[in-house]
């Protein structure tokens, strides 16, 4: 009903204590690559072949990302897998 009148969608979570404003204390690491420029013919309609090479790109740099970084975070051991 709210999506469909007000044309937003308030996602339900639970945290600690089964609360919705209080996350669960679970550690998380983030990191920064750097920015990837996409080439298109013809600017907001890409073709096919031009998003086969933005998505070869970007899990190009995704996997390079992840492997400088898997050892100093604790996974040295691991491959990252793209399905």
């Amino acid at each position: 009903w709210l999506m469909k009148n007000v044309g937003a969608c308030i996602p339900l979570s639970t945290g600690l204590f089964f609360s919705p404003i209080c996350p669960l204390p679970v550690k998380q690491t983030i990191v920064f690559g750097k920015p990837l420029e996409f080439e298109m013919k013809e600017k907001g309609s890409p073709t096919a072949a031009e998003l086969d090479a933005a998505h070869e790109m970007f899990c190009k740099a995704l996997t390079e990302l992840f492997d400088e970084n898997k050892a100093r975070l604790g996974y040295q051991h691991r491959q990252l897998q793209i399905l």
